[in-house]
């Protein structure tokens, strides 16, 4: 690029919390724009909401900015900033559709701000399902038979002329949301109409279906010159109908033919060529194996999960090489980092097999229908590298989990896509199912079927390591980016450092965000890093975060063949989350002193997850503790009984409060160890703390002093998992005296274990009295929240005392409030009653910021999605806690909002001169509480539930509708009581 057209300052729009469908492959890919940008001397401001993530660490022409992801705050930066040049195709959909708003808007040009790499003339063809129809048309490229429509009324018209099923796919939209497949007229109606609302533009395709044929993807990487390249091809494994995020993914194309291969690839090339993209694009079709005949479905003009996957695939960095063309150099201008030419021109060549596999978080909702279609569901990925098909298979099946679950052949669950299918076509098999009876009932390529059973019947050991070069061997290569093998060679290395694998609800990026620090100090440090992970979505899965990454399932096979096969003599477990704990007393037991784990000692560990020895520990330094008892699955019920309700039950050694529940009567017990019983064999049952404030502390030992930036204060009482709980940093409403008594109690626990590292300290509070509830030596996932806001980096500190470091006095940044809000995936999941409670349903968060709490917390509302400037709130209380909220329906009041409520709760409230619009409940007619949200001028929900609370009642329907129309749902008082100083102090 000439010098005087180089950017000087560059706005980088992120991706903001993780979602389904939009997840950690964001971080990495604007991660990778980031060190491509401010390695060219260029300054960047980078905007995100998420502050688990790197991109929004500050560093050397980084400056991270993080306020909502919306139009409204762009402008602000903008305003601010200066910046001249802006990036939208980093930030996923999200990023994408704010870039497009600005500029239809007129509103870059008028600042000057230019769009580097590709065009938002050709994001809008690419995006828009009509004008993307009529594109591929004027260039020869069959596309399916397809209707534009803006209403409901136009849909069942073009339905009854094509016939069903058919796929409804919403313009501008992430993830298939509010796509789906409609079989009648009555499904069609309610995809139709969801779609319709989710839409930026407020239209949708209704395209032909072609469910059963073959889904191919090429990621393509083009200039602006014309130079382009397939860097890589991905097959699903899952036919058409699957959305490509919840299918199996094969690395090269397996099943084609040389001449359907190069037929695919040249129309992918050919239509990257007449979008005019700029830097990286995804293409999808669907391809009948059988008449050899194929349609385009979409194309994705920007970074996304597939790009990410292709990277780490091929080991091409696709976002680096992006950025670089975003700056307008060519491909043969940009250095290959991984051979060390100077050409990025050449297409990658790999001589093994990758295979990516989705995970779902069935456990955390079982009463969701998981039959995958366009809509994705799955939480995270798996990926594995393997010289064939069934290693690669076979390591994709260690990573999942799929081993550990126990199936019981249905069927019907073979012929249907979902999370079970894998282990569902190995029981056929075992019964006599031919491989040619299965591939007809599934959709599924034999070549897969074959593979996969291969996989589950036979295991493969390891002796060493081969290499991702992007090459096949042909250059001398240096890439330090190696996947076990045999046979296999050595690798170099003094300290692993186990990463958190695929994210799962409650083992998210935030643990990924320690483990890329860590891997960053210790190198800093001179020492050689080997990383272990499974994630192609991560920071941490990046071959130059490392000096060896080993791409492999975290567990001790991984753990015993880097030990043998490598120079490595220490162990890092404590930032990957649980996955890594759970594998720690083996790897004691196996290697003893030969792998020395840095670090609180794996005997603390042990006993902190022993809940005996905990309370022996509680009682002898004179902490208070939840009443408890152990039982099984024989005498639970009988022992349930022994404290009186209601009760709190957990089992050990789980992350994200998997399997806890809350239960209030002998009926719910009975329902709890019906079904949570097919998965634990033991629980904990202890008095639960109800009406107590929860609290936690993120701090860092090392054995002696320790380091407590401060307080994390839970707006939702006890009871409500601590990650689907709004959190206060630092605490603003718990009394001094009683954080006082917290930061004691935590230092008496520290230097009483010895520990050494981070440690995450949770605690209830009822009438002033602390109670420790679980200790975890280990990061948490609020380390990266916590260092945002108080300006001392965490997991850098921790790894400092790993290695002997002493904690010094260290300032924490004072005059801010920082807010989390957690995200939740109920619009995806439409089955699951929008309830929370001690077992983790959020995916991702956000992080509102200010001055005072009611700054925060109108930041943070704004981060998540919910307009809190809107007049309308919904208010329905129960008579028998009326009193409590009668001061947070006046507030609320007397800032001018109009208040609905039914008879009962409007009645009461009148007595109290506030009048409120009365409304009806769902199930007395019209107007009711359904019909008011849809107006679409609601702001809030606060909808607090009696005691006799059931799932089926008429609040079910009103908690999914909030989810659907981004209302905020309020369910309890001092999330009510937030609510209302925000909108006094947005009123005022």
């Amino acid at each position: 690029m000439n010098a005087d057209h180089r950017p000087r300052k560059v706005l980088l729009i992120g991706s903001g919390p993780i979602v389904i469908g939009q997840s950690a492959e964001f971080d990495y890919s604007g991660n990778q724009a980031l060190k491509a940008l401010a390695g060219e001397g260029i300054e960047v401001i980078v905007v995100n909401s998420n502050p688990a993530t790197i991109q929004t660490d500050v560093r050397e022409n980084v400056k991270p900015i993080m306020v909502p992801l919306d139009e409204e705050s762009l402008r602000g930066v903008i305003e601010k900033e200066k910046p001249d040049s802006i990036l939208g195709t980093f930030g996923g959909q999200t990023g994408l559709n704010i870039l497009v708003a600005l500029w239809k808007s007129g509103y870059l040009k008028s600042k000057n701000v230019k769009v580097l790499g590709t065009s938002p003339e050709a994001v809008e063809i690419a995006e828009d399902r009509m004008k993307f129809k009529d594109k591929m048309l004027e260039i020869g490229e069959p596309v399916l038979e397809s209707y534009y429509c803006s209403s409901v009324q136009e849909a069942v018209r073009f339905a009854k002329q094509i016939g069903f099923p058919i796929i409804v796919r919403p313009s501008f939209t992430l993830g298939g949301t509010g796509g789906g497949i409609a079989r009648d007229v009555e499904e069609l109606r309610a995809i139709v109409e969801q779609g319709l609302y989710l839409s930026r533009v407020g239209s949708i395709l209704l395209e032909r279906s072609v469910i059963g044929w073959n889904e191919l993807e090429v990621e393509v990487v083009r200039d602006s010159r014309g130079n382009k390249i397939a860097v890589c091809t991905m097959e699903n494994v899952d036919p058409m109908g699957v959305h490509t995020g919840d299918s199996i993914v094969v690395v090269p194309f397996l099943t084609l033919n040389d001449k359907n291969y190069q037929k695919i690839r040249n129309s992918a090339l050919k239509i990257a060529e007449a979008l005019n993209i700029v830097g990286a694009c995804n293409v999808q079709f669907a391809f009948n194996n059988r008449t050899e005949e194929y349609f385009v479905i979409e194309v994705n003009p920007r970074l996304s999960r597939s790009s990410a996957l292709a990277s780490k695939a091929t080991g091409y960095p696709i976002a680096r090489v992006a950025a670089f063309i975003a700056l307008g150099k060519n491909l043969k201008e940009i250095e290959n980092v991984v051979t060390g030419e100077r050409n990025s021109a050449r297409e990658p060549a790999i001589d093994y097999v990758v295979v990516k596999c989705p995970v779902w978080p069935t456990e955390k909702f079982p009463e969701e229908n998981f039959e995958l279609g366009t809509q994705m569901k799955s939480t995270g990925e798996v990926m594995a590298i393997g010289k064939n098909v069934s290693e690669a298979f076979r390591k994709v099946i260690r990573s999942s989990g799929m081993m550990r679950r126990k199936v019981t052949f249905n069927e019907a669950l073979l012929t249907s896509p979902n999370p079970e299918r894998p282990q569902q076509i190995f029981e056929a098999f075992k019964r006599g199912y031919k491989i040619e009876k299965i591939s007809e009932m599934t959709g599924w390529q034999m070549l897969f079927i074959s593979e996969l059973v291969k996989a589950f019947e036979q295991e493969h050991s390891f002796n060493g390591f081969s290499v991702v070069d992007t090459c096949a061997g042909e250059f001398d290569v240096k890439t330090p980016y190696f996947y076990s093998s045999n046979p296999g060679g050595k690798i170099g290395g003094e300290i692993m450092v186990l990463g958190g694998g695929p994210i799962t609800i409650g083992q998210g990026i935030e643990f990924d965000y320690s483990c890329v620090h860590v891997s960053r100090l210790l190198r800093k440090r001179g020492l050689g890093v080997i990383m272990v992970n499974d994630n192609p979505e991560t920071v941490s899965t990046d071959f130059d975060e490392s000096s060896f990454l080993v791409f492999d399932p975290v567990d001790f096979d991984t753990v015993k063949n880097v030990v043998e096969n490598s120079t490595v003599t220490a162990l890092i477990p404590w930032f990957g989350g649980q996955r890594p704990i759970n594998i720690l007393g083996k790897i004691k037991e196996h290697f003893g002193e030969r792998l020395k784990i840095l670090g609180t000692s794996v005997e603390t560990v042990d006993m902190l997850e022993n809940r005996e020895k905990f309370a022996g520990l509680m009682k002898e330094l004179g902490i208070p503790y939840p009443e408890f008892l152990f039982t099984g699955i024989d005498t639970f019920l009988e022992d349930v009984k022994k404290i009186s309700f209601p009760v709190i039950v957990r089992p050990s050694y789980t992350i994200s409060g998997a399997h806890m529940a809350i239960l209030s009567s002998d009926k719910e017990a009975e329902e709890y160890i019906r079904y949570h019983g097919r998965f634990v064999g033991e629980f904990l049952v202890e008095r639960y703390l109800g009406s107590s404030v929860e609290a936690e502390i993120d701090a860092v030992s090392d054995g002696e002093n320790v380091l407590i930036p401060g307080i994390i204060e839970h707006i939702e009482e006890a009871g409500i998992h601590s990650g689907d709980s709004t959190s206060i940093f630092p605490s603003v409403n718990i009394p001094n005296h009683v954080q006082a008594t917290m930061k004691e109690y935590s230092k008496m626990i520290c230097r009483k274990l010895g520990i050494i590292g981070p440690v995450n300290i949770q605690f209830a509070v009822k009438n002033d009295v602390v109670h420790i509830i679980e200790i975890n030596p280990r990061s948490s996932r609020t380390f990266p929240f916590v260092s945002k806001v108080s300006g001392i980096n965490m997991s850098d500190i921790a790894t400092r005392v790993l290695l002997g470091d002493k904690i010094e006095d260290i300032r924490t940044r004072s005059g801010v409030v920082g807010v989390k809000l957690p995200i939740f995936p109920f619009d995806k999941l439409k089955g699951s009653d929008v309830v929370l409670g001690p077992e983790m349903k959020s995916t991702g968060e956000v992080i509102g910021i200010g001055k005072d709490l009611k700054e925060a917390m109108k930041m943070g509302y704004k981060a998540a999605g919910y307009d809190v400037s809107k007049e309308g709130v919904i208010f329905s209380v129960p008579s028998g806690k009326m009193n409590e909220f009668l001061g947070i329906a006046k507030m609320i009041y007397d800032s001018g909002r109009v208040i609905y409520s039914t008879e009962g709760t409007h009645e009461r409230l009148k007595k109290y001169g506030i009048n409120t619009v009365k409304i009806k409940k769902i199930y007395e007619g019209n107007p009711n509480t359904i019909d008011i949200l849809r107006t679409g001028n609601i702001s809030a929900v606060i909808n607090i539930l009696s005691d006799n609370y059931k799932s089926e009642s008429d609040g079910k329907m009103m908690r999914r509708n909030c989810y659907e129309k981004r209302v905020l749902y309020i369910s309890t008082k001092t999330q009510a009581a937030a609510f209302a100083e925000t909108v006094k102090a947005l009123d005022a």
